[in-house]
């Protein structure tokens, strides 16, 4: 049998023991120099402004009448009635449509049905509008537009009243164990290649 050479490598305990010293210290470099890098002179910290306040868990209007109208309440109104967005106007008793207004959020559903396209939600006139600049909470008003869209997206999602399916079928079934080819058809075959 041939076998390779077995290498064996001596090392002195003292060896050992400088090696362990080296590689400490130089861990102990590299952790210096990593918390030194994230201290101090980097770069400015932004802080992120606060959200904005939520009505839905302070609201006392009547309960959603259908699924449809909670999907709306919790992936469109409860984003968009926040006084900073299009609460600020289109609350109950100011501008008209009331899409956003906290009393009854059964009424601020149907004001919102004829501004979302179902078919097309990215063609909605709350998208358009304000991707066009109306009343955009950020300073990119097709920022906001993207993030009406999602909004109207899930909600359209989550309130569609027909599901999707998936039909499972089940895989053939199969004796367990292992195949084993027929040995005379193998035979026959490999004397019509000429192989044997």
């Amino acid at each position: 049998m041939n076998r390779d050479a077995v290498v064996t490598l001596t090392v002195s305990t003292a060896q050992l023991t400088r090696a362990r010293r080296a590689l400490a210290c130089g861990a102990a470099l590299v952790l210096l120099a990593a918390l030194t890098a994230c201290g101090g002179g980097g770069a400015p910290v932004a802080v992120n402004a606060q959200p904005p306040t939520s009505t839905a868990q302070s609201y006392t209007g009547p309960p959603p009448a259908n699924a449809d109208v909670q999907a709306f309440m919790v992936n469109l109104w409860v984003n968009i009635n926040p006084s900073n967005r299009c609460g600020g106007c289109h609350h109950a008793g100011g501008q008209s449509p009331m899409f956003a207004r906290t009393d009854d959020v059964n009424l601020a559903y149907q004001a919102a049905l004829p501004l979302v396209n179902l078919s097309d939600p990215s063609q909605s006139t709350m998208v358009l509008k304000v991707g066009g600049g109306h009343n955009c909470w950020v300073a990119d008003p097709s920022a906001c537009a993207a993030t009406l869209l999602v909004w109207i997206q899930n909600w359209i999602g989550a309130g569609s009243s027909s599901t999707t399916s998936v039909k499972l079928v089940a895989p053939p079934v199969r004796q367990a164990g292992i195949k084993v080819p027929d040995v005379d058809a193998l035979v026959a075959k490999i004397k019509e290649l000429g192989i044997a």
